[in-house]
This record gives C-alpha cells, structure tokens and sequence, in this order.
C-alpha cells in the first residue's frame, strides 16, 4: 500500500534508493537513535520500521534548523560585508569625483 506522505525524489547517477535510504536509516539512528526493524524492498519501495522517541526527532530537528539557520545567516553576512565593502569603495571614488568638480569648476584666479 502506497503511503499518503510519499514523495519522488530525483536521484543523482549512481545513487541508489537503497542507499539514500540507508544513509537516511544511518542519520536517525546517529543523530535520534533509532532503532531500525527489519526493511522491506518492493520494486522501488523501500519500508523501513523506525522507532524513534519523540523528543529526540525534536531534539535533532531543532538541531538541524539552527544549524541551516547559523549557515544561511553567515552567508548573509557575507554578503552584507561584501555590498558595505563596494558602497564605501563608491563612496570614496564619489568624493573624489566631487572634489575634481570643484576643482574644474573653480573660478580661475588671473
């Protein structure tokens, strides 16, 4: 019976269903520790039992989620050190140009 939460996922060459699921088997019992039952492979299915406590799929979702949200925040950083970096360098090259203005349009002395 198909599950209602199925999804197809794109696999890269050489990745085999198998072996996302067993990296994914692998991930849960590292980072949750769960405790895998014996897998079913039907065609393209693979059915894994998982038991998992609740607290510790929190636990390490919410260890995940600050660890993308820590990344995506250090290369939004990055990147507003880098636009600061261009805006004083323009500012600076403004100046100049405005002080080389002022210079040209200065009356002359006689």
């Amino acid at each position: 019976m198909p599950s209602p939460y199925g999804r197809n996922l794109h696999l890269e060459p050489g990745i085999s269903g198998l072996d996302l699921a067993a990296a994914l088997v692998g991930w849960l019992q590292r980072e949750c520790g769960a405790v895998a039952g014996e897998y079913d492979l039907e065609g393209n299915v693979v059915s894994i039992p998982l038991q998992v406590r609740a607290g510790r799929v929190v636990s390490a979702g919410t260890w995940l989620h600050a660890r993308l949200t820590r990344a995506r925040s250090e290369e939004l950083f990055t990147t507003a050190e880098e636009l600061f970096r261009r805006f004083e360098a323009r500012h600076h090259r403004i100046r100049a140009l405005l002080a080389e203005a002022r210079e040209l349009c200065a009356p002359r002395a006689p």
